[in-house]
């Protein structure tokens, strides 16, 4: 089967950018599907750059094929000149859509350029479509023209779709609002590469390399580091002074690391500890520690989420929405008022003078993420939605959602 992936982000594990569709890219082609990529030239996403002559370029990726559009994403942007890369790759990524020949098309983020390449492609060459919904749904009563016009375009592509696939409560909640049937609405999680979990050890030496080797540590990993989303943090390590058995470690990749450093050092918080870690050894380094911590959100941090549990770590959520809902549903946590130091250092405390009921909860994320949440079952998943798609469009038989 051919499958069109439509991704303007799309990202390659060479970046450092949450290379989900490549892995599920990967996967398809490893099941025997030919998959062609279309996508922006993501200056994070370790994709190939397009020389400046080109409008798209055209690449060959572990048995895929890669049709970069040649429009910079994936970088801070004034409003205007976002407004003119998405419609650039909109009209480009448009042309080179229709110009192939696939049997269905899946596309995803960002919800607003995706639906409006699908939708074109779809109703003119007459494709099955597949389409989800990964960001943080739109307020319906945006004001500014370009919500409006995005919500327009979701909705669009919600009703030319065959599927609908999300992660988010919320989503499923308003597509039923507007009239889609649950049997048209699948729950897609955005998981995360197990792998290198499977053949991880704890990098105990990490630890003790920080002079962490006797403390109960709480990990919270930054990917794009943000001092003022990290202050709840810092507020609870203030409440955590007197217990020296308790260490604070933050990880990331980028020097913006030093801000938080300095603040803490301000603060005299001799508790918190800030490394930059590689993403090879990312694993090793999280599953050495106790519990991990989500903090500051907007946004449901899924594929950081699900490498805690691949860790089997036990979540500490301070925060509101879908992801303290999906650890108290899972049982693989605990949930603190969000912007509420006290209540995050009381968490903290709890698992580090519970350490049977930190393991339970520990082993059970594992077990969780393994079974449900590796982008292995995530990519047989949307095998078998596409793949229902198009018996649908065909008419061979009358076809369902997969369960998920």
């Amino acid at each position: 089967m051919r499958v069109l992936l439509v991704d303007k982000d799309f990202a390659t594990p060479d970046g450092t950018c949450d290379p989900r569709s490549f892995h599920l890219a990967r996967r398809l082609v490893m099941r025997g599907y030919e998959v062609v990529v279309l996508c922006g030239s993501n200056v994070h996403g370790g994709v190939p750059q397009v020389p400046w002559h080109r409008l798209v370029g055209t690449f060959e990726l572990e048995g895929m094929r890669l049709l970069v559009c040649n429009v910079p994403t994936g970088q801070p942007m004034g409003r205007f000149r976002q407004l003119w890369a998405s419609f650039r790759f909109i009209l480009l990524a448009s042309v080179a859509a229709i110009a192939q020949r696939v049997d269905v098309i899946y596309a995803t983020s960002p919800p607003g350029a995706a639906a409006a390449v699908a939708v074109l492609a779809a109703r003119l060459r007459r494709w099955p479509l597949v389409f989800e919904l990964r960001d943080q749904p739109l307020d319906p009563r945006a004001s500014n023209r370009a919500g409006r016009w995005q919500l327009r375009l979701e909705r669009t592509a919600c009703r030319v779709a065959s599927r609908i696939l999300t992660d988010s409560p919320a989503h499923r909640t308003r597509l039923l609002q507007w009239g889609h049937s649950n049997g048209a609405i699948a729950a897609f999680p955005v998981g995360a590469d197990g792998t290198a979990y499977a053949e991880a050890e704890p990098d105990v030496a990490f630890l003790q390399a920080l002079g962490l080797g006797d403390k109960t540590v709480a990990v919270c990993r930054c990917t794009e580091v943000d001092n003022q989303e990290l202050q709840p943090l810092l507020h609870a390590a203030e409440r955590l002074r007197a217990r020296t058995d308790i260490a604070l470690l933050i990880l990331g990749e980028q020097t913006e690391l030093d801000v938080i450093k300095s603040d803490a050092a301000q603060r005299g918080l001799n508790n918190v500890h800030v490394q930059a870690v590689a993403p090879d050894a990312l694993p090793g380094a999280l599953m050495a520690c106790d519990m991990a911590l989500i903090v500051g959100e907007q946004s449901p941090g899924w594929n950081r989420l699900h490498e805690y549990m691949f860790a089997g770590l036990p979540v500490i959520a301070d925060v509101a929405g879908p992801a303290a809902d999906f650890v108290e549903a899972e049982e693989i946590g605990q949930t603190a008022t969000p912007g509420c130091a006290e209540d995050l250092a009381d968490c903290i405390r709890f698992y580090a003078d519970d350490p049977d009921q930190r393991m339970d909860d520990g082993a059970r994320a594992c077990e969780w993420a393994f079974e449900k949440y590796n982008r292995q079952n995530v990519a047989e998943f949307l095998a078998d939605t596409l793949e229902c798609a198009v018996r649908e469009r065909r008419g061979a038989t009358p076809s369902h959602t997969p369960a998920s």
